[in-house]
């Protein structure tokens, strides 16, 4: 896609050099293919930064199964915060990474589950490209072999920043929708979100809006309705 776009821009170019020779309409249709080539040119870097966000949040989601705590915490910007349920939020690489503990520490050991799904991403990049934000649902499964295991699904809303021609992530927001004992099913067990861990006081308090299964709260849509 990179290629396309110079190739376009310099196709402009070379067309608008010709234009002090050419006659007037000439010189206007040659304008005028000069802006549609940079119209192109722009589309092309959009779906080049969807593609990039999209490979972003699933390399997260990559790293965050096998515990990778390290390589997770580096995805963030150096403001960049994550919230997850009401656990309040954790501000810059470095407390993110320390946080990321609760869940037991890294690399995922043998006999232990912890599958976190990407799915239905819905991106929507900022006019000038340089900020971003998404929505997406996470397929959870959990467990310790021969002792427990959970299913969950969550929803994701986050917020992106490009620095330096890499996107990061500003803002991780995760609130879960459902979580439930493997074996009883979420017909018979509603597990509620999880809150503040007194191990890992977080930097700032939770947003808040998050309740789980059987209630129906979560995080609100960043996006308009695309035929309201």
């Amino acid at each position: 896609m990179k290629a396309m776009r110079k190739f376009l821009l310099a196709f402009a170019g070379v067309a608008m050099l010709a234009a002090p020779q050419a006659s007037a309409a000439a010189a206007s249709g040659l304008a005028a293919a000069e802006a549609k080539a940079r119209a192109l040119s722009a589309q092309l870097q959009l779906m080049e930064d969807r593609r990039e966000l999209e490979r972003l949040q699933m390399v997260f989601g990559f790293y965050y199964d096998k515990k990778l705590w390290d390589e997770v915490a580096v995805l963030f910007a150096p403001t960049g915060t994550m919230e997850l349920d009401n656990r309040g939020v954790f501000v810059g690489p470095q407390s993110i990474r320390k946080f990321l503990n609760v869940f037991g520490e890294g690399p995922i050991k043998r006999g232990q589950l912890f599958n976190h799904i990407q799915l239905q991403p819905l991106v929507t990049v900022a006019p000038d490209g340089k900020t971003a934000k998404a929505r997406w649902r996470a397929f959870i499964q959990t467990g310790v072999v021969s002792q427990s295991g959970e299913w969950a699904d969550g929803v994701y809303e986050n917020d992106y920043v490009k620095e330096g021609g890499v996107w990061k992530i500003k803002r991780l927001r995760y609130c879960q929708t459902m979580r439930t004992d493997y074996d009883k099913g979420w017909a018979k067990d509603a597990e509620p979100a999880a809150g503040v861990d007194p191990r890992f006081k977080p930097d700032r308090p939770s947003t808040g809006g998050c309740k789980a299964y059987p209630e129906v709260e979560g995080p609100a849509f960043h996006f308009k309705n695309p035929a309201g």
